[in-house]
């Protein structure tokens, strides 16, 4: 978003002129959306969809295509298979039917399970068995695989390099996600930055499923902006604030105490001289209360007018808007830059305030939009009072459910159940929020025809998103192919006191944490044998990865606990975070350069068996593809982050008992040592995670 010189006159232009650079303001905005939109298409073609089957996969299709071709009558379609530990269960598959045990407890165990076992005996690859030891344990037929086909299948690994785990299972599908979605004149809180790194990972686990991820971040820059235009209207003289979001927050900040001492008295006796001062600046100056609420209402009806302008798109409120925008994307973007987390879609709300207009006029044309009046307003409560007579709602619930009746009055709004309503329009035709946001809605649902649109947005929105998707659905705007989603994150907390961070408060330990972290790991380099330039790196990568993964690593609905001990945390970072993971991939890479040759032809190594710990680690590599897929399809990061966790503990713990490069069959190590590496780095891009060389 362009805007205007901070040296030009905003209030110079013709209105004509003005209008002009509107209109053409919104249509760059429209076609920019629509460009970017050809381009992250293209892009995803140009990377190309991995369709190769994952090892599981390979598994059970050889399974059912040799047992069909056998015994066609034998219900394998039936049978699920799953990985389990060598470790402890001396298997590597265990094949059960939870429909076939329901339906016949008897025949299952006399007749399926023998014959199963009898058929997966008989299935050969190139003359070789597929399976060894196959038997029935309880209600599962457990099978174990060859060392020789489990070691020959990391050759995909070595194959698909870093597009391993990938998939094209959302190939030709869109998936749009909105996350960040900073509040313009505001800085940004805890909250934001939780889905900042939620949302950005959530879209690169569907990237990897082969969607083609559309990444908004949608500014609130529009309600509440009168009073901002109103304050700098009269003022020219605003070059000592270096960072004018932080300005613009003041005037907000001030604002608010306003309203609290408008509304009582007893506020503002409570005020402190300074505090006073600050609303002087703001309202103007006064001597008592009562000349405080006239300098506040006057202001407040200025704000107002201001807000009507803004809305009629004149030109002096136009210029100054989008001056107040690129102040705070300015600050903002320090956040974005740290993490280097850069969405390819920057609208907000301003781009909508205008399509709302024909949005609603249009369903109010087709009766789907309702201008609610009085008798609407007594036909919905002579139903609550039913439900208040039948005892289906409490008094209290009648009272609240009377008074937002009574709110809506006089309103426009969406009927989206019998006695629930969507306001789309206040009485004073102003728009808010929930406008906005369903105009917004309806045009990614033109521009994207996503598979599913997805808010990454705090859980105390939980109420409005319910309503705006069963109002947006009502309105047709969205059809049943389209998944609505909600995907909200707790809070971050005081690891000692458990209490939620202040929004301010909030982002800036989070801020202060990161160039802490990255200072951290700095300082573990002095002296090392690297450049300045690579230790800036691997001190940005270790400290960034360390916060991201403290995030990701818990259930998003979680609380993110922030320790007050600095020390105590890095330790962690090293011990089982982010860091951790790193070290380790690094650990694997190490182990190569000694090798110092050429990675080993793996059909040419002869691999005649595996231990029990080492079994269970190639097929934990192997089944990250399935891992990958699965997280996505319940947007749960966490079930990558605690793989490839494990992943690292299974290899740290054999590295740390074995001499590897001593071993005589160090080739064999050397492929699993090279998968490990590629694993954990597939997995940790995935959640926004640098790797490195060495360390």
């Amino acid at each position: 978003m362009n805007v205007l010189h901070e040296n030009e006159d905003l209030s110079a232009m013709n209105e004509s002129v003005a209008n002009s650079i509107i209109d053409t303001y919104r249509l760059q905005l429209l076609q920019s959306v629509n460009t970017i939109c050809t381009e992250v298409r293209n892009k995803r073609k140009s990377r190309g969809y991995n369709s190769t089957q994952s090892f599981s996969e390979q598994i059970f299709s050889y399974v059912v295509n040799a047992i069909k071709a056998s015994s066609p009558l034998f219900p394998i379609d039936a049978f699920e298979m799953e990985f389990i530990e060598r470790w402890s269960f001396q298997a590597d598959i265990a094949f059960k039917s939870t429909s076939l045990l329901s339906t016949d407890k008897s025949a299952y165990f006399k007749d399926y399970c023998p014959k199963l076992i009898s058929l997966l005996k008989e299935i050969t690859i190139q003359g070789i068995p597929l399976f060894q030891d196959v038997k029935s344990v309880g209600i599962y037929v457990n099978a174990k695989l060859p060392a020789s086909k489990l070691f020959e299948s990391l050759d995909q690994i070595l194959l698909l390099g870093d597009q391993y785990g990938e998939s094209s299972v959302g190939q030709g599908q869109d998936i749009a996600i909105d996350y960040s979605s900073p509040n313009a004149a505001k800085h940004l809180h805890a909250g934001h930055i939780r889905s900042t790194i939620i949302g950005h990972v959530l879209g690169s686990m569907y990237e990897a499923c082969g969607y083609t991820v559309h990444r908004i971040n949608y500014l609130n820059d529009w309600g509440g902006m009168g009073v901002l235009i109103e304050w700098l209207s009269s003022r020219t003289n605003i070059e000592s604030y270096t960072n004018k979001n932080d300005l613009l927050f003041e005037i907000y900040s001030n604002f608010r105490k306003a309203q609290k001492a408008a509304d009582w008295e007893g506020i503002f006796k409570e005020y402190t001289p300074s505090e006073k001062d600050s609303l002087a600046t703001l309202v103007g100056d006064f001597t008592d209360y009562e000349s405080f609420l006239r300098q506040y209402h006057s202001f407040s009806l200025r704000a107002i007018d201001q807000f009507s302008a803004l809305e009629g798109w004149q030109d002096a409120t136009f210029a100054t808007w989008r001056k107040i925008v690129e102040w705070s994307l300015q600050d903002f973007e320090r956040f974005y830059k740290i993490l280097d987390i850069h969405q390819e879609y920057l609208t907000g709300e301003g781009l909508y305030a205008q399509l709302w207009k024909e949005m609603v006029m249009r369903e109010v044309e087709n009766g789907n939009i309702l201008y609610f009046d009085g008798t609407h307003a007594d036909t919905a409560i002579k139903l609550i009072e039913k439900q208040l007579e039948e005892w289906v709602i409490t008094t209290d619930a009648f009272d609240r459910k009377k008074q937002e009746i009574q709110d809506d009055i006089w309103c426009y709004v969406v009927p989206i159940g019998d006695d629930e309503r969507y306001v789309v329009l206040k009485k004073d035709g102003a728009t808010i929020y929930a406008t906005r946001d369903l105009a917004a809605l309806e045009h990614r649902m033109k521009t994207f025809s996503p598979k599913k649109l997805i808010y990454e947005v705090g859980q105390e929105q939980q109420e409005h998103f319910d309503k705006l998707f069963r109002a947006a659905r009502k309105l047709n705007i969205v059809g049943d192919s389209t998944e609505l989603l909600h995907v909200y994150h707790g809070f971050y907390v005081d690891e000692t006191t458990k209490k939620k961070l202040s929004s301010r408060d909030g982002a800036a330990n989070i801020m202060k944490l990161l160039t802490d972290t990255i200072e951290y790991f700095h300082a573990k380099y002095d002296g090392e044998d690297f450049t300045d330039a690579e230790k800036k790196h691997i001190s940005k990568t270790l400290g960034v990865g360390s916060i991201i993964y403290n995030d990701i690593k818990k259930d998003k609905k979680s609380s993110v606990a922030i320790s007050s001990e600095f020390n105590k945390m890095m330790l962690q970072f090293e011990e089982s975070g982010g860091a951790y993971l790193i070290y380790t991939s690094c650990r694997a890479k190490s182990i190569l350069r000694k090798y110092a040759k050429p990675l080993p032809n793996i059909n040419s190594i002869k691999i005649l068996e595996l231990k029990d710990s080492e079994a269970d680690l190639v097929k934990k590599i192997l089944s990250f593809p399935d891992v990958v897929r699965k997280a996505s399809h319940a947007e749960d990061p966490v079930r990558i982050a605690e793989y490839i966790t494990s992943i690292a503990s299974q290899f740290n713990s054999y590295y740390h008992s074995t001499p590897i490069l001593k071993w005589e069959q160090v080739e064999q190590w050397i492929i699993i040592s090279y998968c490990v590496s590629q694993v954990i780095d597939n997995g940790l891009r995935i959640l926004h995670i640098g790797s490195l060389e060495r360390i």
